[in-house]
C-alpha cells in the first residue's frame, strides 16, 4: 500500500503478521491516497468515483472545470488526462501536476499556430526564418511590466482570493475553496493575520496548510493565489513584502504580482494578448 506520493506505507508478505496484513486490507486508503470502495471495487475521490477497471470517472466533471484548450480537457469522464503516472486528481475535478521539459510553461495554441502558419509560408532556410520568427517569438515571451493600482484594504468577510496553479497549457487551474483576506495569508503559512494592509509577512513554506502544501510540492510551473481584482492581488502582494508593479511574461499569460521573495504569484484578470 502507498501514499499518494509513491512512498510505501504497508506491504502484505508472509513474513507479515496476519494482523499486520489485515490492516493493509481493510484500510480504505489505498492507490494515490484515494478512498476504495470494497463492495464496488470503485475509488471515490471526493466528490466523484472512479472505475479502475473502465480507466474513467462514472459521472461527468462539472462544466466549471472543462478545459477547452486542451482535446481530453474536453472529456468530462477522462481521469488525469490519461496519464496516471504524472498526475493525480485528488478531488476528482481537476489534476494537479505536469511539466513540460525544463519546467517551462507551453506557448498557447494560437500562438503555436502562428509560428507553424510562419514556416509553412516559405521560410525555406535557417537564416531567413530565424529573421521572421525572432520578433514573432520575442513578443510572446517577453517580460512587460503592467499598469499599477494602490494597495486598498480589504473587506474582513470577502472571499476574494482562491489558491491556483498553471496547467500543462499555461491556464490557472484553481484549488480549493475561495478564501478571505486573512484565510488566504494563514494558507500561506502566516500566523497570527490580521486584516491591516500596514501590516508586512512573509510566505512560511513550513506553515503551508494542506491545499497550499500540496501545490507546493507539484512539479509544476508556478503556483501561488488568484485574486478577484487588482485591488485585491496588490494588497496581498504588498502585506507579503512587494510593493513592485504586475508583471505579465508574455502573449496568453496573466498579469500578476509576487511576494517580497517571489516564492509565489499573485494573478488576477485573464489571458492578456
Amino acid at each position: 500500500m502507498y501514499d499518494e506520493v509513491g512512498n510505501p506505507i504497508q506491504t502484505i508478505t508472509r513474513d507479515n503478521t496476519a494482523e499486520q496484513n489485515k490492516i493493509a486490507e481493510i484500510n480504505p486508503l489505498r492507490y494515490r491516497g484515494y478512498y476504495y470502495d470494497t463492495e464496488t471495487g470503485y475509488y471515490y475521490l471526493q466528490s466523484r468515483y472512479y472505475n479502475p477497471e473502465w480507466g474513467r470517472f462514472l459521472s461527468p466533471d462539472a462544466f466549471s472545470y472543462i478545459d477547452n484548450s486542451t482535446l481530453l480537457g474536453c472529456n468530462a469522464y477522462v481521469y488525469c488526462i490519461n496519464n496516471p503516472i504524472m498526475y493525480i486528481d485528488p478531488m476528482g475535478t481537476s489534476v494537479l501536476g505536469g511539466v513540460l521539459a525544463g519546467g517551462a510553461v507551453g506557448l498557447a495554441i494560437s500562438e503555436i499556430i502562428v509560428i507553424i502558419l510562419i514556416v509553412a509560408l516559405g521560410i525555406v532556410t535557417l537564416g531567413i526564418g530565424f529573421l521572421l520568427l525572432e520578433p514573432i517569438i520575442s513578443s510572446l515571451i517577453q517580460t512587460k511590466t503592467l499598469a499599477d493600482v494602490k494597495a486598498s484594504q480589504r473587506n474582513k468577510s470577502a472571499k476574494e482570493y482562491q489558491l491556483c496553479y498553471l496547467n500543462q497549457s499555461g491556464k490557472i487551474v484553481k484549488y480549493g475553496s475561495k478564501l478571505t483576506f486573512i484565510q488566504v495569508l494563514a494558507a500561506l503559512g502566516v500566523a497570527n493575520p490580521s486584516i491591516g494592509i500596514s501590516n508586512r509577512y512573509q510566505v512560511n513554506l513550513n506553515g503551508l496548510n494542506n491545499n497550499a502544501n500540496s501545490l507546493f510540492h507539484l512539479p509544476v510551473p508556478a503556483w501561488g493565489v488568484y485574486a478577484d481584482s487588482q485591488s485585491a492581488a496588490k494588497a496581498l502582494a504588498v502585506v507579503l513584502g512587494s510593493n513592485k508593479p504586475p508583471e505579465v511574461h508574455g502573449q496568453g499569460a496573466y498579469g500578476h504580482y509576487h511576494d517580497g521573495k517571489h516564492t509565489i504569484h499573485i494573478w488576477y484578470g485573464s489571458r492578456i494578448y
